[in-house]
């Protein structure tokens, strides 16, 4: 009907509503006169007897909108690839001329234009677009701009004198730095990938540290999967960080790529590389290079026994952060006081932390911190003892991990269930889901698929068999957690030496609700099981110690169930609590 309707115009006004239609829904008469071929009377009459059609109207002088999207939509799908590509690129520099302001627009007219020379100007207009939109803290805007920014370049003609290699891990960079923001962490892994393989495939070590350095967002979590160490990875940043030619800030962004690489693993040389990081930041006078410094050092120390440290670089960075504007590491900071005050079970500052830090989160579209703020809540109703409102709660945040493909998102579901069916005593039902993620945990997991074994009644020499030799537990925030589940299997089968081992392993760690340095979940408190070690190896007097200091950890906590747990211990050994 509609191509009937456009048959009985006049060709220059079918002319005009093409180029109309490349514009968009609506458009300035002037940017069609500019963009079009004829003079003006012509384009007069054409828009006339457009409007006069019903095609078109004119809700304010000198502008014209479709009557309905259909309209538009039907005349730019009728055109040719050519003929659309064409009608885009006079748009595009007809806009360019009119309101070169428009950068989104020239961005989209000089893309769609597809052509070499038009590439080149989208590529530019892409990433001024991209920064705007980043001003407005509009991130997933800014991802999709500088993506099209690196198709662009591929299609766009080499400028004489243009380094297009540096180029590409340039454009590379920004759009992992977006991603970040966007909350799409995944997606920025891969973009550094491709960064560093474009970068190797130069043969210039110059283009190599570029790629590694590219990344220098704060993110509240490790950023390959969990338990993974990509020793290539390491070794390449240790080779690189041997020349002696690096100027200071670089050296600076290279360790905190190498504390990246070597996060979670409990690593010395992590430790050694966060402190020269943060001493050649605080000499370098940098604001941005001090935060991304102080990140560092926070990543590489321990979670749960470097509560202090922390606290303290927590502090430092909340400041610096503020004073210069950097709303990614203030959240950071809070970030990183909310963990602390997790290991010291000072539950008024991490309510505290964790409201500033959602208010922040929101106010500066920060999704993925958004979705670790809900599993800080997921977490207190956990220990709260309030299992449902805790799932509620953890499924909000994974469906938001989903949405945005982040590589946690499979295996905190996974840990969260186990986590949440052992409470219930539901332990065995779980043995399918942690025997489907044993290849993400790896060693960790032996311990969980053999206590779930034991729950559901299998012979404890097949248990035994399952687990194989016991494999270290690395330090990080989950230390606690993975070895209150390896105490309960060792006292289940009656491993008295190992149960004396891990009483002296968990001493340090008595403090803690085990898994709360992760602000994600907390099982128990870590006394708890170290009175249960003692008590089973009849160590009376420790046990009982032990539990006392079970029920102050619970009462911080405000958790009841551990509370009770606590007190009926010790009301077993004939002890009062206090």
């Amino acid at each position: 009907m509609l191509r009937r309707r456009f048959e009985r115009l006049p060709a220059p006004a079918v002319d005009l509503l093409r180029l109309a239609a490349v514009a968009g829904r609506e458009s300035d008469v002037d940017l069609l006169l500019r963009a079009g071929e004829q003079d003006e009377d012509t384009a007069t009459e054409a828009v006339e007897a457009a409007v006069a059609g019903g095609l078109l109207l004119e809700p304010r002088p000198g502008t014209v909108r479709f009557a309905h999207v259909l309209v538009r939509d039907t005349l730019y799908a009728d055109l040719g690839g050519l003929r659309r590509a064409r009608l885009h690129g006079r748009i595009g520099h007809a806009l360019h001329d009119l309101r070169p302001g428009e950068l989104t627009a020239l961005a989209h007219h000089f893309t769609q234009a597809a052509t070499a020379a038009t590439a080149a100007l989208a590529v530019d207009h892409c990433v001024r677009a991209a920064e705007a939109a980043e001003r407005r803290y509009a991130h997933p805007s800014a991802v999709n701009l500088l993506r099209q920014a690196v198709d662009n370049l591929e299609r766009a003609a080499e400028q004489p004198g243009e380094d297009r290699p540096a180029r590409r891990i340039e454009l590379l960079g920004a759009l992992l730095r977006a991603q970040v923001r966007a909350g799409q962490v995944t997606a920025a892994t891969r973009t550094k990938a491709r960064a560093l393989e474009l970068a190797r495939e130069s043969g210039r070590e110059e283009l190599l540290i570029a790629a590694w350095t590219a990344w220098t967002e704060p993110t509240p979590w490790v950023t390959h999967p969990y338990g993974a160490l990509n020793q290539e990875a390491v070794d390449q940043l240790t080779r690189l960080l041997r020349r002696t030619d690096l100027p200071p800030a670089t050296r600076c962004r290279l360790l905190d790529a190498l504390t990246q690489e070597l996060d979670c693993a409990g690593s010395t040389e992590a430790v050694a590389a966060g402190y020269e990081a943060l001493e050649i930041a605080r000499a370098e006078g940098d604001p941005r290079l001090l935060c991304l410094a102080l990140t560092a050092r926070a990543r590489s120390c321990d979670h749960e026994l470097a509560p202090v440290d922390r606290s303290a670089l927590a502090a430092e960075l909340a400041a610096l952060a503020t004073e210069h504007d950097l709303p990614a590491y203030r959240w950071h900071a809070e970030h990183l006081a909310a963990t602390a005050a997790a290991v010291h079970g000072d539950l008024p500052a991490l309510r505290r932390h964790m409201a500033v830090g959602e208010e922040l989160a929101h106010r500066y579209g920060l999704a993925e911190f958004v979705d670790v703020v809900l599993f800080q809540r997921g977490m207190l109703e956990l220990a709260a003892g309030r299992l449902a409102e805790a799932a509620a709660l953890y499924e909000q945040a994974l469906t938001g991990l989903r949405e945005r493909g982040s590589l946690h998102a499979a295996g905190l579901d996974a840990l969260i269930g186990v986590v949440i069916a052992h409470r219930q005593g539901r332990l065995a039902e779980t043995l399918p889901l942690i025997r489907e993620h044993q290849a993400q945990y790896g060693p960790l997991i032996t311990d969980v698929t053999a206590l779930a074994m034991f729950a559901a009644g299998h012979d404890p020499r097949e248990v035994r068999r399952a687990r194989g030799e016991p494999q270290g537990v690395q330090a990080d925030y989950f230390r606690s957690l993975f070895l209150q589940l390896r105490a309960e299997l060792v006292i289940a089968l009656d491993e008295r030496e190992e149960a004396a081992e891990l009483l002296a392993e968990m001493r340090p760690l008595a403090h803690l609700v085990a898994g709360a340095a992760s602000t994600s979940i907390a099982i128990r408190p870590v006394a708890l099981t170290l009175g249960e070690l003692a008590r089973h190896l009849g160590r009376t007097a420790e046990a009982v110690g032990h539990f006392r200091q079970a029920a102050e950890v619970a009462r911080r906590w405000e958790a009841p169930d551990w509370t009770a747990e606590a007190t009926a211990a010790l009301a077993a050994l004939g002890a009062p609590d206090k």
